[in-house]
């Protein structure tokens, strides 16, 4: 935060402040988002939204919540999970034979749809996306999951 505060001391346009947020800020508080994100507290991402908040803030633009990242909105769209060029969800019906992966999901009008992983492994890193499809178009978000090393 402390970077994107001096950027717009030096009056930079918000469109080169939201993009210094996404390449930056947002890489770093998603990083790994498909491992620990079903497994966080409401705390953890109330905490998480302060900082989005906080950016809005300084960028004087509204910014995705990180809760926007896979939700389907209504009845009508549909959701997919791929990774490198493998789908490994589509919708609730699991393409994947690795028995470490599954779909976390809450009901209602607005619902979670997050990829879990368990017992993350090096083989694991690589891209994912987590592809929407709704009545007007797709809408894919693309993550990062890191694996750093193990812990056993």
């Amino acid at each position: 935060m402390y970077f994107l505060r001096q950027l717009r001391k030096v009056k930079l346009p918000a469109q080169m402040l939201v993009q210094f947020y996404t390449a930056i800020i947002k890489s770093i508080l998603t990083s790994s988002i498909t491992v620990w994100f079903a497994g966080a507290t409401v705390r953890d991402k109330q905490r998480l939204q302060c900082i989005v908040r906080s950016a809005e803030k300084v960028i004087d633009r509204s910014l995705p919540s990180l809760q926007d990242l896979c939700y389907l909105v209504d009845g009508i769209s549909k959701g997919a999970w791929l990774n490198r060029s493998s789908i490994i969800f589509a919708g609730n019906d699991k393409w994947s034979v690795d028995p470490r992966v599954s779909i976390v999901s809450s009901p209602g009008d607005k619902h979670e749809y997050s990829l879990q992983i368990q017992k993350v492994d090096v083989s694991d890193d690589g891209q994912y996306t987590c592809s929407v499809q709704s009545e007007r178009s797709p809408r894919p978000k693309l993550l990062n999951l890191i694996v750093k090393g193990l812990c056993h």
